[in-house]
């Protein structure tokens, strides 16, 4: 994993005044969003900080690790906060490229470092009571360019999905709070077929597969 003293110095002292501000909250989430959103404008701004972060990931360098694992193959870890209050994540999207319509289990302050990030919210119309199934309604859409950014919450009242609608590649900046729930994965929809299905880590994933796997050993 990554560690800080590799980290640009700009990145490193961002993180160490996010965390004080979080420290001094009350773990609300929507507390901790407005905390994270006052400074988010400074980080996302920083276009030679994440020019600099680009230029390391490209020749292979120490920070960030790209190879720890993630959901997302866009996604890079930047930093794990140590007393978990936050992480932040890098995400680099290519032209027309989108993530699945997903939930968190954690709040989250997104926003774009270079061109325009489509958002896309929805709504879970159905009880959630029978598994594998979810109803979805578009909420609402937006676009943000750098220096704006929007909030998630966690698990149904955070469903979106987020990508590049442009021809060019751009990057997206993600901070995420400390879990609200205990699970090893997040949530997957399907909107057209009205279906939900976990997401899992690449380790938990390998980990699950390897418990099947062993179901049929023992036939």
């Amino acid at each position: 994993m990554n560690n800080k003293k590799d980290m640009p110095g700009a990145l490193a002292n961002f993180c160490e005044r996010l965390r004080e501000k979080l420290k001094q909250g009350d773990g609300d989430a929507l507390s901790m969003i407005e905390k994270t959103r006052l400074l988010f404008p400074e980080l996302s701004l920083n276009r030679s900080l994440f020019q600099n972060v680009l230029h390391a990931v490209a020749r292979g360098e120490a920070f960030p690790d790209i190879s720890y694992p993630t959901m997302f193959d866009s996604e890079i870890i930047l930093f794990n906060d140590p007393e978990r209050y936050f992480t932040m994540r890098l995400f680099i999207w290519g032209p027309g490229q989108y993530d699945p319509v997903h939930d968190h289990n954690a709040w989250g302050v997104i926003g774009p470092v270079s061109g325009h990030l489509e958002v896309i919210n929805y709504d879970r119309a159905d009880d959630g009571r029978t598994e594998g199934r979810a109803v979805l309604r578009e909420r609402d859409r937006m676009t943000i360019a750098p220096g704006e950014d929007y909030y998630v919450l966690p698990l149904n009242a955070g469903i979106h999905r987020t990508g590049n609608p442009s021809e060019e590649t751009i990057v997206q900046v993600s901070i995420y709070g400390r879990p609200s729930v205990k699970r090893d994965f997040i949530n997957g929809f399907d909107p057209e077929n009205d279906r939900v299905y976990p997401i899992y880590g690449p380790k938990m994933k390998k980990r699950k597969l390897a418990v099947e796997a062993l179901e049929h050993f023992s036939r």
